[in-house]
């Protein structure tokens, strides 16, 4: 092999661990800074002590959210609106690391069921429960 064969197939394998590291390490990353900034936008708007503090913990650990598919977690009901747009934006969090759930949000009694199941994971945070 010529020398500006392997300076091609040197630059073709560091440009695929790059593209690996951006899409699998990188971007999740990206996704749980969002969602964190969401719910910190949201606890700013909280008079709920209890509110502010179940947010709170969600945001500290918003990169937890993206294991929320494969997590069995006690669901909770939301209660509030609130509730639902910060359970709807974690579910939304999951869904972009899992693209098998895209097709479980289409109807309206699987998407509560997924929020339900991310507001429980939250309230467990801010319990301090272990997850399992």
């Amino acid at each position: 092999m010529s020398a500006s064969g392997a300076t091609a197939v040197s630059f073709t394998l560091l440009a695929w661990v790059l593209l690996w590291w951006v899409v699998f390490e990188l971007w999740p990353e990206l996704r749980a800074a969002k969602l964190r900034l969401r719910l910190r936008r949201m606890t700013v708007e909280q008079d709920s002590p209890e509110m502010f503090d179940v947010l709170e913990a969600a945001a500290q650990r918003a990169d937890e959210f993206r294991w929320l598919p494969l997590l069995l977690v006690r669901e909770r009901e939301c209660s509030g609106r609130v509730e639902e747009r910060a359970a709807w934006e974690m579910v939304r969090h999951a869904a972009w690391g899992a693209p098998w759930l895209w097709l479980g949000l289409r109807s309206e009694a699987a998407r509560q069921r997924w929020m339900r199941r991310a507001w429980g994971l939250a309230c467990q945070l801010a319990e301090g429960e272990p997850r399992r």
